[in-house]
């Protein structure tokens, strides 16, 4: 949990996220309720590289982070804000080292006619690959 501790962190510390979320960044999903704009980060996955006779500690993780808000437009710009935020990062935050942070993919989603959806809001879900310790 402490890679996604880090990247909440980072996310959280930018002036222009926070600008458009304020606090509004959740794990797994967003509260039932909750204002939006919000995003909402999860680990899809984990691999730790591992050397000959023992792990290397070196892990690569890849990371879905979802924007949230109720226009189109608006969520381009909190996905704009997200990327600026994340994309090349490096460095140690909440004990945990990142040597890569890269956006691997991005979809669109429009939950207005979606039945699980909260309806009227868009998404896009960003996929990110962090290379850590």
């Amino acid at each position: 949990m402490s890679l996604e501790k880090a990247v909440r962190s980072i996310l959280i510390a930018d002036a222009t996220v926070t600008g458009l979320v304020a606090s509004r960044v959740y794990p797994q999903r967003r509260p039932m309720g909750t204002a939006v704009p919000a995003i909402v980060y999860s680990s899809v996955f984990q691999e730790t590289n591992e050397a000959l006779a023992t792990q290397g500690g070196i892990k690569r993780t890849r990371l879905s982070v979802e924007v949230f808000d109720k226009t189109y437009g608006d969520t381009k710009t909190l996905r704009n804000a997200v990327e600026s935020a994340l994309i090349n990062y490096t460095g140690t935050t909440q004990g945990e080292t990142i040597d890569s942070l890269r956006l691997e993919s991005a979809v669109d989603i429009d939950e207005t006619n979606e039945p699980a959806g909260d309806f009227g809001y868009f998404r896009t879900i960003l996929d990110f690959v962090i290379w850590h310790k």
